[in-house]
């Protein structure tokens, strides 16, 4: 998989406190760390991801990312919000990376 992140994406984390909870501005928006720019390989995909709360939101492209970036869910890639993601484990059953929908 490492051999085809041939594209960039821009990754922003968002922050959160010591108890795990997003940490929010004055005006309730999550605030994010500074914008890296990571390798991926960037595919268009429909998919219906169900989230935390019981909404159906439509992904509408998939990354695919190598383990040295840490991605949770509310971080932003290319400025669209991270809905879900997997591991992405290679034959000997080593996390080489993780699919991420956006």
């Amino acid at each position: 998989m490492l051999r085809h992140l041939h594209q960039t994406a821009s990754w922003c984390s968002a922050q959160v406190d010591g108890q795990g909870n997003p940490v929010l501005n004055l005006y309730g928006d999550p605030v994010y760390a500074e914008a890296q720019t990571i390798r991926c390989r960037r595919e268009r995909v429909l998919k219906d991801v169900l989230t935390s709360t019981g909404a159906i939101v439509r992904s509408t492209t998939r990354y695919f990312i190598d383990s040295s970036v840490t991605v949770k869910l509310g971080d932003l890639l290319d400025g669209a919000q991270v809905l879900d993601f997997a591991d992405y484990i290679d034959r000997r059953g080593v996390c080489q990376g993780y699919e991420v929908l956006t």
